[in-house]
């Protein structure tokens, strides 16, 4: 262990901030984003969070363990190194860790044992402020609401919204968003960083089936099996994502709540809606197909040539979410002419009017929450996938138009 790299980490903490430091064989440039193989390098050796006016309380030092690597993973050593802590962590730490595709050459050393993490309160939502998360909120609604927001003049709608939806909700600001050279989450884990904060034993997370089953809308390609999940659970955390509903099923949980405008759905989170970006357009037409009356949120539509060229590109990103959403409304639009051949191109995808029953097996949910979340679906109308869904689903494989 003299002659390996050591990666150290310390922390220092208020009542109602975190600071997580790394020191020692970092790499401070040129790391590989894992999501898109983007180059980047670090930015600062510091990640920050605060809370505002809510005091943090103690947290387990595994789950400070845990949220330094979610926050610094991408600039570890690629080959065998000592990640030490400057404060005990309990064994399972390594357990957790120390696997393929995660850190899988990893010694990790402490001053000495820690105690291992013990959960504070039953679950957490782990809000974005979109459709896929404010179901989750309709479905779970006593779950506390906690809220990831860029630290510094950064203006975030939902951190205006949330306290509105729940008398249990917290908005955590950190820089995590600006540690790395290009701008966005180390990992896609990382989001889940302020929800470990406040000690849950299940942290919901707000998702859809496109992305964790249709491999962003191109072809069935389950990811449910991700180590990540794997990693949470060692330490004594689960992650239940939402992904039995897809935007569409999310949309109408939102919609049969009479809730689609507390939505804040757009790639730009100082605005709802900016209506010029893709994922803006994704959502106006999965609103325009529930409701003939907001028709006009595509009529209004900005386009551009970004707009143009995405539509252009096949397998189109999400674009089984388009071909339904689209294709099922019966009114004509300037998309639906658009996106015609690919509609045409694909058989009837219905599944989105359905529930992934799988999905909560592949999670391990915990039957209450399970049954809570049927019970949930089944009051607006929603029931589970009929054989048919099932081999549309798992057989779904997008076809471009000639």
């Amino acid at each position: 262990m003299d002659n390996m790299k050591t990666v150290l980490v310390s922390k220092s903490s208020e009542a109602n901030r975190l600071l997580i430091k790394i020191a020692g064989d970092y790499i401070a440039e040129e790391v590989i984003r894992s999501e898109g193989a983007r180059e980047m390098h670090l930015n600062k050796d510091e990640v920050i969070f605060d809370l505002g006016a809510t005091a943090l309380g103690e947290i387990n030092n595994d789950i400070v363990a845990l949220i330094a690597v979610l926050s610094f993973h991408p600039a570890f050593p690629e080959e065998a190194f000592v990640l030490q802590f400057d404060f005990p962590v309990s064994d399972n730490v390594q357990k957790a860790l120390h696997r393929p595709n995660i850190l899988p050459l990893v010694t990790i050393s402490s001053p000495r044992q820690g105690e291992p993490f013990k959960p504070v309160r039953d679950m957490v939502i782990s809000y974005g402020g979109g459709f896929d998360s404010l179901a989750a909120h309709l479905l779970f609604p006593e779950a506390p609401l906690v809220h990831e927001s860029p630290l510094g003049d950064y203006s975030d709608i939902v951190n205006d919204i949330v306290p509105d939806l729940s008398d249990q909700a917290w908005v955590v600001k950190d820089n995590m968003r600006t540690l790395f050279s290009i701008w966005g989450l180390p990992l896609w884990v990382s989001v889940f960083a302020s929800s470990l904060l406040f000690s849950p034993r299940y942290i919901i997370s707000g998702s859809e089936m496109t992305g964790t089953y249709l491999n962003g809308g191109k072809a069935y390609f389950p990811r449910h099996r991700n180590r990540w999940y794997e990693v949470f659970r060692a330490i004594g955390v689960d992650v239940l994502p939402t992904s039995f509903l897809s935007e569409i099923g999310n949309a109408r949980v939102v919609k049969a709540h009479g809730r689609i405008e507390d939505a804040a759905y757009c790639t730009f989170i100082r605005m709802k809606d900016c209506g010029k970006c893709s994922k803006c357009l994704r959502r106006r037409a999965i609103r325009a197909m529930l409701d003939e009356n907001e028709q006009s949120l595509l009529d209004d539509f900005t386009r551009s040539d970004g707009i143009d060229d995405f539509l252009k590109v096949r397998p189109l990103y999400y674009g089984d979410v388009f071909i339904h959403a689209v294709g099922s409304n019966s009114r004509p639009s300037w998309l639906k002419e658009n996106l015609s051949g690919l509609i045409d191109a694909n058989a009837s995808l219905d599944f989105h009017e359905h529930y992934y029953l799988e999905v909560f097996e592949h999670f391990s949910y915990p039957e209450h929450l399970a049954e809570r979340a049927k019970e949930g679906l089944h009051a607006i109308g929603m029931m589970p996938f009929r054989s048919e869904d099932i081999d549309a689903f798992q057989n779904f494989k997008q076809n471009s138009e000639s």
